[in-house]
């Protein structure tokens, strides 16, 4: 390994020994430079905790500096480290010890703290921001309306109230510029008491405005809200080991061709017997319809598994639906899985979206092709003598299938 991959590794790969030593050193350093901050704010400190606290403060600003060159050196793309939130972060907590004696701006190293989400690798809490952060990709254009508009109430509050107090209480209320305070406070509900209206009509106007602040803390929380259920239902949920938990287990291969040796037959008894009698199975596909004559990149790759809720029995007509019902499944596609372009000769299936997101390729039976994207909600339908090729998305997806069977007779075209 070179120098350079070395020093990358290290400041970068917190998945290596020496990686996370490095990591958890430089956070412990920058907890330690807060902490002699705060205390350098205490009065009548004696000159030898002074004298530490200076020590203290020009070894860790040392190190930080030596840790931006590092991190500079090791960049690729230098000004881009240069001109990121971190290295912009990083260079702001370090440069006034050199330059600006009289601005502290030590407190700034806290930010550099949000490092340690993606250093300790804690899952539930990387989860968790990134669904903040598509909550909020949801409702953007409704809270960037939103806070226009907000912005409009806080102008007219202060007009408002300048207008009914400033003939009374001039000192308070000397402009409207002076008068933005008072919205401020008003319209959040904070209320400081320091400005507060005394006529009759500033206190009617008082009343509707904090009317109006009340929607404006409980709009964009209800926004956030619903975005972030709506997340939610967008994740697929954790699904239960289907080799220890479950009936069976089959490749694709085993469940349509037989042999199966996962399944241990009793007797006489055969797979089909056996999946009858339990009523219920799991089916692993790894690859899902793998199909090697299909163009690259639509084979089919990744896992599928498919809890069968119900399928046929085999030469009999069910005498529960009275139909040509063939399964009805439960499915999960793990990320960027996909199942393999496959064309349906005989059955029609229906794809329910639970959660997830799935990208569909339709190729009809003359030939003329159509692609969507189905989000929770969304249906697909697929028809016989058409072909579909299905891939999942970051998040994977979750839904239900369910296939009827479809005489086949001499007007349907195939080609």
């Amino acid at each position: 390994m070179s120098q350079k991959a070395f020093l990358w590794s290290l400041l970068h790969d917190t998945d290596s020994r020496y990686g996370r030593i490095f990591a958890f050193v430089i956070q412990s350093l920058i907890l330690i430079s807060l902490v002699t901050f705060s205390m350098d704010t205490l009065p009548d400190l004696s000159q030898t905790t002074i004298f530490v606290l200076k020590r203290i403060e020009i070894i860790t600003v040392i190190i930080f500096t030596l840790e931006y060159a590092l991190r500079i050196y090791a960049a690729d793309k230098k000004f881009s480290y240069i001109f990121s939130f971190y290295g912009i972060v990083d260079l702001a907590a370090i440069v006034p010890f050199y330059f600006i004696p009289g601005v502290d701006l030590r407190s700034v190293r806290i930010v550099r703290l949000l490092r340690l989400l993606r250093i300790l690798k804690l899952f539930k809490y990387s989860k968790a921001l990134n669904r903040l952060h598509r909550a909020f990709i949801l409702v953007k254009e409704e809270l960037l309306l939103f806070g226009f508009v907000a912005l409009i109430m806080f102008y007219l509050s202060a007009v408002g109230i300048y207008y009914f107090e400033h003939s009374v209480q001039p000192d308070l209320f000397k402009s409207i510029f002076h008068s933005l305070w008072w919205a401020l406070t008003t319209l959040t509900t904070v209320g400081y008491g320091d400005m507060f209206p005394i006529t009759v009509g500033g206190k009617v106007f008082t009343f509707f405005v904090l009317l109006v602040g009340l929607g404006i803390v409980a709009v964009p929380t209800g926004l956030i809200a619903t975005a972030l259920s709506q997340t939610r239902l967008q994740e697929p949920l954790k699904q239960d080991d289907p080799v220890n938990n479950h009936a069976a287990v089959l490749t694709e291969h085993e469940f349509h061709h037989g042999n199966f040796p996962v399944y241990k037959p009793q007797g006489n008894e055969n797979w089909r017997s056996f999946k009858i009698k339990e009523g219920i199975a799991n089916v692993l596909y790894q690859p899902a319809h793998k199909n090697t004559l299909a163009p690259s990149g639509q084979q089919g790759s990744g896992k599928l598994t498919g809890k069968w809720l119900y399928n046929e029995q085999p030469d009999k007509q069910e005498k529960l639906l009275q139909s040509s019902m063939e399964l009805f499944m439960d499915s999960s596609l793990e990320s960027n899985a996909s199942v393999g372009l496959h064309a349906h000769l005989d059955t029609e299936e229906i794809y329910y979206l639970l959660e997830g997101q799935l990208f569909i390729e339709l190729v009809g039976n003359k030939g003329q092709i159509s692609r969507q994207t189905i989000n929770p909600g969304d249906t697909h339908l697929i028809l016989a003598g058409e072909s579909h090729f299905i891939q999942a998305g970051e998040q994977g997806a979750r839904f239900i299938v369910v296939a009827a069977k479809v005489p086949l007779t001499e007007d349907l075209e195939l080609d």
